[in-house]
């Protein structure tokens, strides 16, 4: 059996390897996938990993790109 300490750091490692696509990415920040994309290539959001066709993002550098975020942006 494992302690919290040792959950806790589970979870961790797992949701630093997470990968999410770009529709939880529009959901969760309400913005447009074209609007997503202009950022990236303003280097304002963090660039995807490509796996065959398809584009990921680690959640782990999704959610520090929101936590950079100002609060005004946030509560909009």
């Amino acid at each position: 059996m494992i302690d919290k300490k040792q959950q806790n750091e589970y979870q961790k490692d797992e949701q630093r390897f997470k990968l999410v696509d770009l529709k939880f990415i529009c959901e969760k920040t309400g913005f447009s996938k074209a609007y997503i994309y202009k950022l990236m290539n303003n280097n304002l959001f963090p660039k995807p990993l490509k796996i065959g066709r398809s584009s990921r993002w680690r959640l782990s550098e999704f959610q520090e790109w929101l936590d950079r975020l100002p609060q005004e942006v946030k509560a909009s």
